[in-house]
């Protein structure tokens, strides 16, 4: 993965950068856009052909000082107004031709450069989708949206602008310096006497402007992110009165963005005014020269006028040059870090002896499995068991028991736990994960519901055939809601649009996730806002719909549930352990946990059998 550099390697570049340092910043540089435009190949023709105009187009610059020398130095002492007047029009004809060429390369490098962000950003987004559960929970939502908007745009921007930039300096320098020389050697070598007084100008300070690039873009990730959380949690503000905490907090990031803002400003202002105070006195001088060798009869005045143009015509490539080496190592923070989101989402690789699961599962076990967000806690601690096809778990425990977790790594959204996780005699890891999550559906205990109609929220794209929507509906108990609806299955979600009650919002995922007609069904306290009958008709319609041999697991914290017929086994984890394991019948006659949480729950508290340490009721 291409990242960012370490922090010593930024303090070993600090201040003076030598030539062999700027050399490899640069080619480090480079070669995060090689990379980046290897995602971008569909348009290299037009990136070449964008190349290629832009020092077409400088060729004007390059014909004009010419052109204009044998104007003085030729039509007007010879008083020739023939060749005076093709001079001017020649003149008159590459001012022309050299704004509508411009006009053409801004289309150009503008259709280029949209084109670009546009798949970019697909690429982005599709990377996101595969991004690992672990990648996802140490960043904040800031670090996504800020790289999929604003990083996407400068490295789009970059792409189009850094080739023609780099062709069009070389050419205008390399073409410029034989005409000079073949007027003024003298003042050829002057001019090119600058060249290291920029560059350790610019090498001083794009340094300090790469390191506050970097910082003005973690700044910009902590605002998006302080943003979303405020849209989110403003009613939770206004409730609990964190409004001034709150302030507190914006106060101090904007405060640290002004601050990289104004180190920028001074940056670039420093940078500005040095190179322009040299190029001020440099241009004086040369002026002096050039008249200076007018007046000795050591120079025409067409040949100074000229002198002149190039001189000026020169500067741009040094001006060029300067910015394209500053704007390249500072874009390249932006490269590296969508390049960070699209490496770590890369597709994951079929290695040959992977397996794809072509049929649903019938077996899976954890042996010794063991998971923890944190290293100094765990989650899970040896966990073994071992699930059928067709069975109905329940997975009850105190809060943080690692219910939760324990669904996520069935579910295959966690990878990192140690032990392992048998699938039909194959450990997942051997296994084609995206064959695997084929077969599994899940209803986790935040529903979420993405912005717009309900019917695309569901699977398929919500082609499923409007009578069987309704049907399962009415099954589960959100036929009312739904027929209160006008729109009904095509009602919007989201701002502006239909709003349903927490247990209505709960119904919906238990819609979704049997309309997928899974083989392993995941319920995460799917009835926590419902009332006891609507319980009662969702897990009976859950059970009528399910496909058969499906294997559910339900974590709950309603422990009567657990005494329904219809569940097979009863899994009771106690600070990420499975503490007990059992029939209803079974777990009862043993004393432990679940008969006193359930004796709780009948209201009939026995001392007998109560174990000595009891966990926290929820």
């Amino acid at each position: 993965m291409i990242g960012h550099r370490d922090q010593g390697e930024r303090e070993r570049v600090r201040g003076k950068l030598p030539l062999r340092q700027a050399v490899a910043e640069v080619r480090a540089a480079l070669g995060c856009f090689r990379v980046v435009g290897a995602y971008c190949h569909t348009y290299k023709r037009r990136l070449v052909l964008l190349a290629l105009l832009s020092p077409v187009a400088s060729v004007t610059f390059l014909v004009s000082p010419w052109l204009m020398e044998r104007l003085i130095d030729q039509a007007y002492p010879s008083r020739d107004f023939l060749l005076f007047g093709w001079l001017c029009a020649a003149l008159l004809g590459m001012s022309v031709l050299s704004r509508a060429l411009s006009i053409i390369s801004q289309y150009h490098a503008m259709y280029v450069q949209a084109f670009i962000e546009y798949k970019l950003s697909f690429r982005v987004f599709a990377a996101i989708h595969r991004l690992p559960q672990s990648y996802r929970e140490q960043c904040g939502s800031g670090v996504f949206l800020v790289r999929a908007g604003s990083d996407v745009q400068s490295v789009a921007k970059s792409v189009t602008r850094l080739l023609p930039d780099i062709v069009t300096t070389a050419f205008t320098f390399l073409a410029a310096i034989p005409l000079m020389v073949k007027i003024s050697p003298g003042i050829t070598g002057i001019v090119l006497a600058v060249v290291p007084i920029n560059y350790l100008i610019t090498a001083h300070l794009t340094g300090r402007a790469v390191r506050l690039s970097l910082r003005a873009c973690t700044v910009a990730e902590k605002i998006a992110t302080f943003t979303q959380e405020t849209i989110e949690g403003v009613t939770l503000c206004r409730i609990f009165s964190l409004d001034r905490m709150r302030r507190k907090q914006l106060a101090n990031l904007l405060r640290e963005r002004l601050d990289v803002m104004f180190g920028m400003w001074r940056t670039n202002t420093m940078w500005g005014q040095l190179a322009g105070l040299i190029n001020t006195l440099w241009s004086t001088t040369l002026l002096c020269g050039g008249w200076y060798l007018v007046f000795t009869d050591r120079l025409q005045l067409g040949q100074a006028v000229a002198l002149g143009m190039y001189i000026s015509v020169l500067s741009r490539p040094f001006e060029q040059l300067a910015l394209l080496y500053q704007s390249l190592l500072a874009d390249s923070v932006a490269a590296r870090r969508l390049l960070e989101i699209l490496d770590a989402g890369q597709a994951p690789v079929q290695l040959p002896q992977q397996k794809v699961l072509k049929a649903p599962p019938r077996r899976y076990e954890l042996h010794n499995l063991s998971f923890g967000y944190t290293e100094q806690r765990l989650c899970l601690q040896n966990v073994d068991l071992c699930l059928r096809a067709g069975q109905t778990i329940a997975v009850i425990g105190p809060t943080g028991g690692g219910k939760s977790t324990l669904l996520r790594i069935l579910c295959g959204l966690e990878d990192r736990y140690q032990g392992r996780f048998i699938v039909d005699g194959c450990d997942l890891s051997g296994i084609e994960r995206n064959s695997y999550l084929r077969y599994v559906s899940w209803v986790p205990q935040s529903t979420f519901f993405f912005s717009g109609p309900i019917r695309s929220n569901l699977p398929g794209n919500g082609s499923t055939a409007a009578t069987h929507l309704r049907e399962c509906a009415a099954v589960l108990g959100l036929d009312g809601a739904i027929d209160a609806i006008p729109e009904g299955f095509d009602a919007k979600l989201g701002g502006g649009g239909v709003k349903f009650s927490a247990g209505q919002y709960q119904k919906l995922a238990v819609l979704r996730a049997i309309l997928k007609d899974a083989a392993v069904l995941l319920l995460d306290e799917p009835t926590a806002s419902l009332d006891i009958e609507s319980e009662r008709k969702l897990l009976r319609g859950v059970l009528a719909l399910r496909p058969p041999g499906c294997l559910t697991l339900l974590v709950t914290h309603h422990i009567p549930i657990t005494v329904e017929p219809w569940i097979d086994e009863i899994v009771v984890l106690v600070n990420g352990s499975i503490a007990e394991k059992g029939s209803s019948t079974q777990l009862w006659e043993r004393g432990g946990f679940y008969h006193h949480w359930l004796d709780l729950c009948r209201g009939t508290t026995r001392n007998n059998g109560v174990p000595p340490h009891q966990p926290q009721m929820t």
